[in-house]
């Protein structure tokens, strides 16, 4: 499902960004960490890499962009994926995170990175630390950290 706010630059690839620089990193039953996967995009990818003996964990705070998350790991039936409508953080708990559907991929938790101005509403959203998940989760072999100013947070958690 392709909607505004995709990431286009993931789709064209960038120096930093490109498929092909996954692809040499990414092997068949690796697990991948996504933070924050937005509409899936790279969560797709990265199931395709490692494919059905792999695994790939898709962190969404955004409840819009979480649904369309969902939607796109179902339609391309990607059982290796697995959702968690979640901001990763260095607390658990509640957090403010602020968003704004028409800037789908700036939003950003609140009390993170204060020169990175973010104008969306309010809302509260569920967070989890790295740490926390590994009881839970199986150990990231890749992380993708795509968490608008969060990530220092992110890794302290």
């Amino acid at each position: 499902m392709v909607g505004p706010g995709i990431g286009f630059t993931y789709a064209i690839g960038t120096e930093d960004a490109a498929p092909r620089f996954f692809s040499e990193h990414i092997q068949e039953g690796m697990t991948v960490w996504d933070l924050g996967a937005n509409k899936g995009q790279m969560s797709l990818l990265f199931a395709t890499l490692v494919g059905p003996s792999g695994h790939v964990v898709s962190f969404e705070p955004a409840t819009d962009e979480h649904a369309a998350l969902s939607q796109n790991v179902a339609l391309n039936t990607m059982a290796q994926v697995e959702l968690v409508e979640a901001a990763v953080s260095d607390r658990p708990g509640t957090l403010t995170f602020l968003y704004a559907p028409e800037r789908p991929t700036q939003g950003k938790l609140a009390d993170v990175e204060q020169t990175y101005v973010n104008y969306g509403d309010a809302v509260e959203v569920k967070a989890v630390t790295l740490d926390g998940l590994l009881d839970d989760k199986p150990a990231p072999h890749v992380m993708k950290v795509d968490v608008e100013g969060g990530a220092a947070a992110a890794f302290r958690g």
